[in-house]
Protein backbone atom coordinates (compact mmCIF):
# COMPACT_ATOMS: atom_id res chain seq x y z
CA UNK A 1 0.00 0.00 0.00
CA UNK A 2 1.40 3.40 -0.91
CA UNK A 3 2.23 6.10 1.66
CA UNK A 4 -0.86 8.19 0.94
CA UNK A 5 -3.16 5.21 1.37
CA UNK A 6 -1.34 4.11 4.51
CA UNK A 7 -1.89 7.52 6.09
CA UNK A 8 -5.65 7.47 5.38
CA UNK A 9 -6.42 3.82 6.11
CA UNK A 10 -7.98 3.04 9.47
CA UNK A 11 -9.03 -0.31 10.94
CA UNK A 12 -12.70 -1.02 10.30
CA UNK A 13 -13.64 -3.94 12.52
CA UNK A 14 -17.22 -5.23 12.58
CA UNK A 15 -19.51 -3.16 14.77
CA UNK A 16 -20.14 -6.23 16.91
CA UNK A 17 -16.48 -6.36 17.90
CA UNK A 18 -16.39 -2.63 18.64
CA UNK A 19 -19.31 -3.07 21.06
CA UNK A 20 -17.62 -6.09 22.66
CA UNK A 21 -14.44 -4.15 23.30
CA UNK A 22 -16.32 -1.24 24.84
CA UNK A 23 -18.21 -3.58 27.17
CA UNK A 24 -15.20 -5.67 28.12
CA UNK A 25 -12.75 -2.81 28.62
CA UNK A 26 -13.72 -2.24 32.25
CA UNK A 27 -13.63 -5.94 33.08
CA UNK A 28 -10.21 -6.33 31.50
CA UNK A 29 -8.90 -3.35 33.45
CA UNK A 30 -10.15 -4.98 36.66
CA UNK A 31 -8.47 -8.27 35.75
CA UNK A 32 -5.18 -6.49 35.14
CA UNK A 33 -5.40 -4.95 38.63
CA UNK A 34 -5.36 -8.41 40.23
CA UNK A 35 -1.60 -9.01 39.77
CA UNK A 36 -0.97 -5.49 41.06
CA UNK A 37 -2.80 -6.47 44.22
CA UNK A 38 -0.63 -9.54 44.55
CA UNK A 39 2.45 -7.40 44.01
CA UNK A 40 1.34 -5.08 46.81
CA UNK A 41 0.84 -8.11 49.03
CA UNK A 42 4.30 -9.31 48.14
CA UNK A 43 5.85 -6.00 49.20
CA UNK A 44 3.79 -5.99 52.40
CA UNK A 45 4.83 -9.55 53.28
CA UNK A 46 8.46 -8.74 52.62
CA UNK A 47 8.26 -5.68 54.89
CA UNK A 48 6.70 -7.70 57.71
CA UNK A 49 9.01 -10.65 57.46
CA UNK A 50 12.13 -9.87 55.42
CA UNK A 51 13.85 -13.05 56.60
CA UNK A 52 11.08 -15.40 55.58
CA UNK A 53 12.55 -16.00 52.14
CA UNK A 54 10.32 -18.92 51.19
CA UNK A 55 7.10 -16.98 51.84
CA UNK A 56 7.93 -13.86 49.86
CA UNK A 57 9.57 -15.88 47.09
CA UNK A 58 6.40 -17.96 46.69
CA UNK A 59 4.20 -14.87 46.69
CA UNK A 60 6.46 -13.14 44.19
CA UNK A 61 6.40 -16.15 41.89
CA UNK A 62 2.61 -16.33 42.15
CA UNK A 63 2.42 -12.65 41.26
CA UNK A 64 4.52 -13.17 38.13
CA UNK A 65 2.51 -16.20 37.01
CA UNK A 66 -0.83 -14.51 37.60
CA UNK A 67 0.36 -11.36 35.87
CA UNK A 68 1.45 -13.39 32.86
CA UNK A 69 -1.90 -15.18 32.70
CA UNK A 70 -3.82 -11.91 32.95
CA UNK A 71 -1.69 -10.31 30.26
CA UNK A 72 -2.20 -13.34 28.02
CA UNK A 73 -5.96 -13.14 28.50
CA UNK A 74 -5.88 -9.43 27.72
CA UNK A 75 -3.89 -9.92 24.51
CA UNK A 76 -6.07 -12.86 23.42
CA UNK A 77 -9.22 -10.77 23.83
CA UNK A 78 -7.76 -8.25 21.35
CA UNK A 79 -7.29 -10.87 18.62
CA UNK A 80 -10.23 -10.98 16.24
CA UNK A 81 -10.97 -12.82 13.05
CA UNK A 82 -14.05 -13.58 11.00
CA UNK A 83 -14.72 -17.29 10.55
CA UNK A 84 -17.31 -19.26 8.60
CA UNK A 85 -19.33 -21.81 10.55
CA UNK A 86 -20.80 -24.64 8.50
CA UNK A 87 -24.09 -26.38 9.17
CA UNK A 88 -22.48 -29.76 8.46
CA UNK A 89 -18.91 -31.04 8.38
CA UNK A 90 -17.12 -29.75 5.28
CA UNK A 91 -14.04 -31.80 4.46
CA UNK A 92 -10.97 -30.42 2.74
CA UNK A 93 -11.15 -26.82 3.97
CA UNK A 94 -9.30 -24.78 6.61
CA UNK A 95 -10.98 -21.48 7.27
CA UNK A 96 -10.93 -21.43 11.08
CA UNK A 97 -7.43 -20.04 11.60
CA UNK A 98 -7.66 -17.23 9.04
CA UNK A 99 -9.81 -14.11 8.83
CA UNK A 100 -7.63 -11.61 10.73
CA UNK A 101 -7.02 -9.40 7.67
CA UNK A 102 -10.68 -9.55 6.72
CA UNK A 103 -11.69 -8.49 10.23
CA UNK A 104 -9.37 -5.45 10.16
CA UNK A 105 -10.80 -4.31 6.84
CA UNK A 106 -14.40 -5.41 7.35
CA UNK A 107 -16.08 -2.03 7.10
CA UNK A 108 -14.09 -1.11 4.00
CA UNK A 109 -15.04 -4.40 2.32
CA UNK A 110 -18.72 -3.97 3.19
CA UNK A 111 -18.73 -0.51 1.63
CA UNK A 112 -16.90 -1.83 -1.43
CA UNK A 113 -19.43 -4.64 -1.87
CA UNK A 114 -22.36 -2.24 -1.54
CA UNK A 115 -20.81 0.11 -4.10
CA UNK A 116 -20.56 -2.80 -6.54
CA UNK A 117 -24.20 -3.76 -6.08
CA UNK A 118 -23.70 -6.99 -4.13
CA UNK A 119 -24.68 -7.79 -0.56
CA UNK A 120 -22.12 -6.84 2.09
CA UNK A 121 -20.54 -9.74 3.95
CA UNK A 122 -22.12 -8.52 7.19
CA UNK A 123 -25.47 -9.67 5.80
CA UNK A 124 -24.30 -13.24 6.40
CA UNK A 125 -23.48 -12.94 10.14
CA UNK A 126 -23.02 -12.59 13.11
CA UNK A 127 -25.65 -14.29 15.31
CA UNK A 128 -23.82 -16.46 17.84
CA UNK A 129 -25.39 -19.09 20.15
CA UNK A 130 -22.68 -18.23 22.70
CA UNK A 131 -24.56 -14.94 23.09
CA UNK A 132 -27.95 -16.64 23.23
CA UNK A 133 -28.71 -15.84 19.60
CA UNK A 134 -30.15 -18.06 16.87
CA UNK A 135 -27.87 -18.72 13.91
CA UNK A 136 -29.23 -17.63 10.55
CA UNK A 137 -27.87 -20.01 7.93
CA UNK A 138 -27.18 -18.93 4.35
CA UNK A 139 -26.57 -20.95 1.22
CA UNK A 140 -23.06 -20.68 -0.17
CA UNK A 141 -24.63 -19.52 -3.42
CA UNK A 142 -25.78 -16.36 -1.61
CA UNK A 143 -22.32 -15.54 -0.28
CA UNK A 144 -20.10 -16.45 -3.24
CA UNK A 145 -21.03 -13.47 -5.47
CA UNK A 146 -19.88 -11.08 -2.76
CA UNK A 147 -16.63 -12.95 -2.15
CA UNK A 148 -15.80 -13.12 -5.85
CA UNK A 149 -16.66 -9.47 -6.39
CA UNK A 150 -14.38 -8.44 -3.53
CA UNK A 151 -11.49 -10.53 -4.88
CA UNK A 152 -11.81 -8.73 -8.21
CA UNK A 153 -12.26 -5.26 -6.72
CA UNK A 154 -9.34 -5.50 -4.27
CA UNK A 155 -7.16 -6.55 -7.21
CA UNK A 156 -8.26 -3.41 -9.09
CA UNK A 157 -7.93 -1.04 -6.12
CA UNK A 158 -5.64 -2.57 -3.49
CA UNK A 159 -5.38 0.73 -1.60
CA UNK A 160 -8.83 0.20 -0.07
CA UNK A 161 -7.30 -2.31 2.38
CA UNK A 162 -4.14 -2.33 4.48
CA UNK A 163 -2.69 -5.66 3.32
CA UNK A 164 -4.06 -6.52 -0.13
CA UNK A 165 -2.23 -9.84 -0.42
CA UNK A 166 -3.49 -11.06 2.96
CA UNK A 167 -7.05 -9.90 2.32
CA UNK A 168 -7.12 -11.44 -1.15
CA UNK A 169 -5.58 -14.66 0.14
CA UNK A 170 -8.24 -15.04 2.81
CA UNK A 171 -11.04 -14.22 0.37
CA UNK A 172 -9.75 -16.86 -2.05
CA UNK A 173 -9.65 -19.43 0.76
CA UNK A 174 -13.27 -18.58 1.48
CA UNK A 175 -14.14 -18.79 -2.21
CA UNK A 176 -12.67 -22.29 -2.43
CA UNK A 177 -14.43 -23.44 0.74
CA UNK A 178 -17.78 -21.92 -0.21
CA UNK A 179 -17.64 -23.48 -3.67
CA UNK A 180 -17.23 -26.88 -1.98
CA UNK A 181 -20.08 -26.04 0.38
CA UNK A 182 -22.30 -25.11 -2.55
CA UNK A 183 -21.51 -28.38 -4.32
CA UNK A 184 -22.47 -30.31 -1.17
CA UNK A 185 -25.48 -28.14 -0.32
CA UNK A 186 -23.98 -27.12 3.04
CA UNK A 187 -25.14 -23.81 4.47
CA UNK A 188 -22.92 -21.42 6.41
CA UNK A 189 -22.89 -18.38 8.67
CA UNK A 190 -20.14 -15.93 9.57
CA UNK A 191 -19.00 -15.42 13.16
CA UNK A 192 -16.86 -12.88 14.96
CA UNK A 193 -14.27 -15.00 16.77
CA UNK A 194 -12.41 -13.44 19.69
CA UNK A 195 -9.02 -14.96 20.49
CA UNK A 196 -7.10 -17.74 18.78
CA UNK A 197 -8.21 -20.61 21.03
CA UNK A 198 -11.41 -22.64 21.18
CA UNK A 199 -12.85 -25.76 22.80
CA UNK A 200 -15.21 -28.61 22.05
CA UNK A 201 -17.73 -27.16 24.48
CA UNK A 202 -17.93 -23.96 22.44
CA UNK A 203 -18.91 -25.88 19.34
CA UNK A 204 -21.40 -28.03 21.21
CA UNK A 205 -23.19 -24.79 22.11
CA UNK A 206 -22.89 -23.35 18.62
CA UNK A 207 -23.94 -26.63 17.00
CA UNK A 208 -21.87 -25.88 13.93
CA UNK A 209 -18.70 -27.09 12.25
CA UNK A 210 -15.41 -25.39 11.40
Amino acid sequence: MNTKAASSWRPAYPERHVKFRSKSGGCLAFILLIPLGFAAGFVWALALSPRDVSSWFGLGLSTLILGGCCYGAFVDSRIIRIIPMYEKHLAGVETFLIGHALARNWGHLDRLATAQGVRPLSDFGFNDPLEGETVIWHSAAEVLPTVRTLVAEVAKAPVVVDTPDAVTGELKRWEHAFALAQAQNIRLALLVEIGDSTSGQVWEIRKGHI
